[in-house]
């Protein structure tokens, strides 16, 4: 008899792959780039910019935006 397939473990967050991310301030056309983030995901790169960028007033975080790069 043979063993049934073990079942692999989904991927921790910390190890999750980081993409490279461009984060720009909504202030009317055209945006503002602020730089670049390597985060997992769009919500954690916006994260990682406020506290990167120093983004301290709540109404510019809302408007934040995450661009995945290729």
């Amino acid at each position: 008899m043979s063993r049934p397939p073990q079942k692999q473990a989904p991927e921790p967050a910390a190890t999750a792959k980081q993409y490279s991310w461009a984060i720009y301030r909504l202030t009317g056309t055209p945006a503002k780039l602020l730089g670049h983030v390597e985060a997992p995901d769009e919500q954690s790169a916006i994260k990682q910019a406020i506290e990167e960028f120093g983004v301290t007033n709540p109404q510019l975080q809302k408007r934040l935006l995450a661009q995945r790069r290729p």
